[in-house]
């Protein structure tokens, strides 16, 4: 995987699970992370007074 500028792309989680339950750590901190951004992201919106999030978000 690269960026559009050839460079390599980052990856979200840069490591494995050796677990089950690490796994499912993992997977409820992504959660909390995707919920969390979501509910700052819509903060943004709400101050700015858009539906589009603006660029310095």
């Amino acid at each position: 995987m690269t960026t559009g500028d050839g460079k390599p792309a980052r990856p979200g989680v840069d490591w494995l699970a050796g677990t089950f339950e690490e796994a499912m750590t993992m997977l409820e901190a992504a959660v909390r992370v995707a919920k969390q951004r979501k509910m700052d992201y819509q903060d943004v919106l709400a101050r700015t007074n858009t539906d589009l999030l603006p660029i310095s978000a």
